[in-house]
C-alpha cells in the first residue's frame, strides 16, 4: 500500500517524511505549489514529486489509473490464458493416456 501525501507547505513534507518512520506502508509526498516543493528539493526527494497546477495533477493521476488499469487488464488475461493452457494439458494427457 502506498498512501500519496499531498501538501502546500514545508511542514507537510516533512510530516510525511516523519510519518514513514511510524507506519507500515510506503510514503509519497507529493508538494503542490513553491514552499513543499522547496522541501522536496532541499531534502533530495526528487522533482518527479512537485505539482505545480491542477492539470498537472490531472494528467499525473490520469497517467497512473491508466497503468493500474492495463496491469489489472493483463493480469486477467493472463489467469484466462493459465486456465485455457491447463485445459488443453488435460485434453492432451487424457488422449495420450
Amino acid at each position: 500500500d502506498v498512501i500519496w501525501y499531498i501538501g502546500d507547505r514545508h511542514k507537510d513534507v516533512t510530516a510525511s517524511l516523519a510519518a514513514q518512520k511510524h507506519l507500515p506502508c510506503k510514503i509519497q509526498p507529493i508538494a503542490y505549489g513553491v514552499n513543499a516543493a522547496a522541501a522536496i528539493i532541499e531534502k533530495g526527494i526528487g522533482t518527479e514529486h512537485i505539482l505545480i497546477n491542477y492539470s498537472e495533477i490531472y494528467a499525473r493521476l490520469s497517467s497512473l489509473f491508466r497503468r493500474a488499469e492495463a496491469k489489472e487488464h493483463n493480469e486477467k488475461f493472463q489467469n484466462e490464458n493459465d486456465g485455457l493452457l491447463q485445459d488443453v494439458k488435460k485434453l492432451i494427457r487424457s488422449m495420450a493416456g
